[in-house]
């Protein structure tokens, strides 16, 4: 009799679940993002890779290019291999700010268009 009982509330258990499931769904995703674009930051100079260097990601929300009052920001950091990982919406103009803070390097600005999975190799050069 407890095996019987323990069956039959595992199956009310799990047609609850089932029904809670398919009149609410699953969670959605806070960010919907699509694309990856991971950054290789090398210096010119020598080619070795820059470890901390910033990359600032804007997304750019008006039709003349520009960045809007209501631009989306993020930031990364490079790794010891100079490798960082940004991510965002597929098909949507992104401005990436490549930035040192140490001022050895002079900065670079790019625009992106990401497509699922980018590749983006950036040598800094030193500044004079």
């Amino acid at each position: 009799m407890k095996l019987l009982r323990k069956i039959m509330g595992g199956i009310s258990l799990t047609a609850a679940m089932f029904v809670f499931q398919a009149c609410y769904g699953t969670d959605e995703d806070y960010y919907d993002y699509e694309s990856r674009v991971t950054f290789r930051i090398t210096s010119e100079d020598t080619g070795k890779p820059l470890p901390s260097i910033r990359i600032i990601s804007r997304e750019i929300t008006s039709e003349s290019g520009s960045i809007g009052a209501d631009y989306t920001e993020s930031q990364e950091t490079t790794d010891t291999n100079g490798i960082a990982t940004m991510w965002g919406t597929k098909d949507r103009p992104y401005r990436f700010a490549i930035v040192d803070d140490s001022s050895r390097y002079a900065a670079v600005d790019t625009v992106l268009f990401p497509i699922e999975v980018d590749t983006v190799n950036i040598a800094l050069k030193l500044k004079s």
